[in-house]
């Protein structure tokens, strides 16, 4: 049960008042029989009795209030920290969000620039295996057509006269690639 201090307060007055009035009332009596005086004592003594009861209930009440005050407070405190620290939260996930977005910005750029750079390659392979395969076709067609050195000891035929390997051959055969019969030299080929 739940007794604000107002409450007390005019409980303590309502008490005070109705002493005052069993007061006077007693004095105005005086003139009555000792039996009265006697109920009349017993029943001041009563009152007076819930009435210093009452001051102790009020003094505990009003000291509990003092504690339940401090109790607030203290409450109230932790209640503004809790406040700045959410506050705190939400700025540092605010800017969590804004790094979060740049990171996938920053990702899906370099994924772009992979795709463009692993294109860049592809076509520059395939354009170094067409070259390969062109220099490899005028090179057997040079080959088909033209002239081929070769001696008659030799395993290979050489695309001219003045490779290195047929310096010291005295008897040089030419003609062409069939009429050889030989493999490629890997020095002028």
């Amino acid at each position: 049960m739940k007794i604000h201090l107002y409450e007390v307060h005019k409980l303590t007055a309502k008490t005070s008042n109705l002493l005052i009035l069993l007061l006077f009332s007693f004095v105005l009596l005086t003139g009555c029989s000792t039996s009265q005086n006697d109920n009349l004592q017993k029943e001041m003594d009563k009152l007076t009795s819930q009435y210093e009861d009452l001051q102790k209930d009020y003094k505990k009440l009003e000291e509990d209030y003092q504690l339940l005050q401090t109790e607030h407070e203290n409450l109230q405190l932790q209640v503004e920290e809790y406040q700045d620290q959410q506050a705190t939260i939400d700025d540092l996930n605010t800017k969590l969000t804004d790094i979060q977005s740049q990171y996938d910005t920053l990702q899906s750029d370099r994924d772009n620039l992979q795709q463009q750079l692993d294109t860049k390659k592809l076509a520059e392979e395939q354009a170094a295996r067409v070259a390969q395969q062109q220099a490899q076709q005028a090179l057997v067609e040079s080959q088909a057509e033209g002239t081929v050195y070769w001696t008659d000891g030799g395993e290979c035929y050489h695309s001219t006269s003045d490779c290195s390997t047929l310096k010291r051959s005295k008897n040089i055969s030419s003609g062409t690639v069939e009429q050889s019969g030989r493999r490629p030299c890997k020095v002028c080929h």
